[in-house]
């Protein structure tokens, strides 16, 4: 009789992650291929779209859909946010208005980083009742190793 294995997991955890812990906010670094990539849905008009199963530079996995059409009010349709790391899941749904200050900032139209409230699950206790900050930028010049590249958490918060 053969063997039953647990499967891969699709999320395997690199070494770079530091150790982050709720409520301290949380930066999730993009390559700069993937950050204009979903700069560019978050800014769409129109369309639904997937960027799903994405590891940041830093140890995230992300997954992010918008499902529903946006509306012509600019305040109008949501993105779904999904973000795992070891030990945790965060969730939110992101309105269009603030999607697209996201992707300013992603692509370097705006230089102010732009807050996202999500609620997080630790894996082994119930939903934690404060909201986590999340951030999400893009990688700079290729500059991967700058260590406040890889670091979790907004300036003295974390």
């Amino acid at each position: 009789m053969d063997e039953i294995t647990e499967p891969e997991p699709r999320f395997r955890p690199t070494p770079e992650i530091p150790a982050w812990r709720p409520p301290a906010p949380l930066t999730v670094v993009l390559t700069e291929p993937d950050a204009a990539e979903l700069a560019g849905y978050l800014s769409r008009d129109t369309g639904w779209w997937y960027f799903q199963d994405r590891q940041s530079i830093n140890g995230v996995r992300l997954d992010m859909k918008a499902e529903q059409a946006w509306e012509e009010d600019p305040n109008t349709g949501t993105v779904w946010v999904g973000l795992y790391l070891p030990g945790y899941y965060l969730a939110c749904e992101l309105d269009r208005k603030t999607a697209r200050e996201v992707a300013a900032a992603l692509t370097g139209e705006s230089t102010v980083a732009v807050p996202m409230s999500f609620t997080c699950e630790p894996w082994d206790e119930d939903w934690l009742a404060e909201p986590v900050r999340v951030y999400i930028e893009a990688e700079r010049n290729g500059d991967s190793r700058n260590p406040a590249r890889l670091s979790f958490g907004r300036g003295g918060d974390g």
